[in-house]
């Protein structure tokens, strides 16, 4: 490049370079790289998935407990009371003579094994309601 019009007469001359490299298996690195990450992607949506899937399983049984405990109360509740009647309508025969001490001391421990069955399915269903709460990811207060 010279910048007078006559080209013997030696100018300024201007001289540029471009420096070209290139990694012939650079390629190979990066696919690499694409294929470990894809696998970690993977890897992680499945452990996703299996959490997702063990905290529906942890709800759905967490609900079917609180079901069947809730259901379990009336049912002893009223074995509690049957029991109470007939305790009642020995304790009445004993008094007249035509029940034994063993008839009522026996009714009166079946009563109360009965009342702590009644506490039992009380305390199951508290125990279930916290369940469920936390499988919610709820506050664990009392109802």
């Amino acid at each position: 490049i010279h910048n007078s019009n006559d080209a013997l007469v030696p100018q300024e001359w201007f001289e540029a370079g471009i420096v070209v490299t290139w990694t012939p298996f650079a390629g190979g690195a990066r696919l690499a790289g694409r294929d470990a990450a894809l696998t970690q992607r993977a890897a992680l949506d499945a452990d996703r998935q299996a959490l997702s899937r063990g905290v529906r399983a942890q709800f759905v049984a967490a609900q079917a407990g609180l079901r069947a405990a809730l259901a379990d109360i009336p049912v002893q509740t009223q074995s509690f009371e049957q029991l109470t009647e007939s305790l009642r309508i020995i304790e009445l025969r004993y008094a007249a003579g035509k029940a034994v001490l063993t008839e009522v001391l026996d009714t009166a421990a079946e009563l109360r094994q009965s009342q702590a069955r009644v506490d039992i399915a009380r305390i199951n269903a508290l125990r279930n309601h916290f369940d469920l709460q936390f499988a919610l990811g709820r506050s664990l207060a009392l109802p």
